[in-house]
C-alpha cells in the first residue's frame, strides 16, 4: 500500500509520456512526473521517494524529500497567509497548508510554529496543525527513567515529543 505523506521505496513499472508509473506489492501506484529528477532510470528499479495526493487525487511521487512527514512534528514558518490559512515553508513544493481550523491561534507571517503534519481522511490532502495537543497522549508514556529526549517548550502546552 503506497502511504500518502511519508518516503517510502517503490518499484519503477513503466515510463509514460508524464513520467515513471511506480508501483508496489499491492498494485498501488503513483507518478514521478519527467523533469523532477535529473537520474536516469531503468525498469525495475527501486526508488526512494516522498508520496502526496494531488488536487485531483492521483499520487504523484518526488524524489525530493521535506523537512517533516505525516505524523511528525516540527517548527516552520508561516511563508503567506490567505483566506484557507497559514501557508508553510516545508522544503516541498506546494507549501504546506495550515487551515484557519487547525490553528490554535490566529498564525503570523514570518513566525515560526510548532506542527504536526496530517493527511485528510477524506480527500487524502495533507495538511499541518498548530492544535497539537489533540495529538499528545501522556497516559502511558513509553519511555523509560534515563533514557534522552528532546522537548519544544509551547505555551499551555507541558511538552511536545520528538
Amino acid at each position: 500500500m503506497i502511504r500518502n505523506g511519508v518516503v517510502q521505496d517503490l518499484v519503477l513499472l513503466r515510463q509514460t509520456p508524464d513520467g515513471w508509473v511506480l508501483g508496489d506489492d499491492d498494485e498501488d501506484v503513483a507518478l514521478l512526473p519527467n523533469g523532477t529528477d535529473p537520474k536516469q532510470y531503468t525498469e525495475g528499479d527501486t526508488v526512494n521517494v516522498f508520496v502526496h495526493r494531488a488536487a485531483d487525487g492521483r499520487n504523484m511521487a518526488s524524489t525530493g524529500t521535506p523537512k517533516v512527514q505525516v505524523g511528525e512534528f516540527t517548527t516552520l514558518q508561516v511563508i503567506a497567509i490567505d483566506q484557507l490559512g497559514a501557508h508553510l515553508e516545508w522544503g516541498y513544493k506546494p507549501d504546506l497548508l495550515v487551515p484557519k481550523a487547525e490553528q490554535k491561534k490566529e498564525m503570523e507571517e514570518g513566525r515560526w510554529y510548532v506542527v504536526r503534519v496530517a493527511s485528510d481522511e477524506r480527500t487524502g490532502r495533507l495538511y499541518a496543525s498548530s492544535r497539537i495537543d489533540h495529538f499528545l497522549d501522556n497516559s502511558t508514556l513509553s519511555v523509560q527513567k534515563g533514557t534522552p529526549f528532546s522537548c519544544w517548550y509551547t505555551p499551555k502546552a507541558h511538552c511536545a515529543f520528538q
